[in-house]
């Protein structure tokens, strides 16, 4: 069964954020920490509490913005952490060409490494939260992708096994046939996805003459996925 946390479960802090109105809102964008963590695995709610409020005051006192970019998180427990909640705009989508990407996705941070993939509780989970929160206050605000595929995206967040996660829908009719097959559409899916955001990649390391990622290019990126909505 899935637990839901509220925010006073991790910080006292008010929630940054502007009113999220929702009309431009269609769904759900997936994230993760995009760290050089291997795997977070099972741990503690005390744990996954003193993360979430480092992630925060990383993006606080560190980039300038009001509240951590999330709007949920999902650890590899099965809790469903409320962060910025439903009702805000989040800091976690928006580029250059589609600066209002915030505002048509509501942001979840699935906490899985960079070799990790979601637990059954993580993946249960997310579809709970789907259901029972996100839709109950958003209905028909059915869409649901990865970061990367958020249009205007430049980056491989959330990672394959997260990008399985959102393209694999919650079937309760299916045979395990039918599941094993839909699942292996998946991941071809995410692996066609993968190869041209590695293109994409290359493209831009030709266009800098550099052969690595900088720090400041990664901010750049980070702060356009905040957009205006910091």
């Amino acid at each position: 069964m899935t637990t839901y946390l509220p925010r006073s479960a991790w910080t006292s802090t008010a929630r940054g954020g502007a009113q999220l109105t929702g009309n431009q809102l269609v769904g759900l964008a997936c994230h993760w920490p995009g760290s050089t963590t291997d795997a977070y695995g099972v741990e503690t709610a005390d744990r996954v509490a003193g993360r979430l409020r480092g992630w925060r005051a990383y993006h606080v006192e560190d980039r300038g913005w009001s509240d951590i970019g999330y709007n949920f998180a999902i650890d590899q427990a099965g809790r469903v952490w409320d962060l910025r909640g439903s009702a805000r705009v989040g800091a976690h989508s928006a580029s250059p060409s589609n600066p209002d990407a915030n505002h048509e996705f509501v942001g979840v941070l699935c906490i899985v490494g960079d070799r990790e993939r979601p637990t059954s509780a993580m993946s249960a989970a997310f579809w709970d939260f789907r259901r029972d929160v996100f839709l109950r206050r958003w209905p028909g605000r059915t869409d649901v992708r990865g970061h990367r595929e958020v249009s205007g995206a430049q980056t491989a967040c959330p990672g394959d096994p997260v990008i399985e996660l959102t393209n694999t829908p919650e079937e309760t009719d299916m045979t395990p046939e039918q599941a094993a097959m839909l699942n292996q559409v998946a991941r071809d899916t995410a692996y066609i996805r993968e190869q041209n955001i590695s293109i994409a990649r290359a493209v831009v390391k030709l266009a800098t003459g550099s052969d690595d990622i900088t720090a400041s290019e990664l901010k750049a990126v980070q702060d356009a996925a905040a957009g205006k909505d910091r």
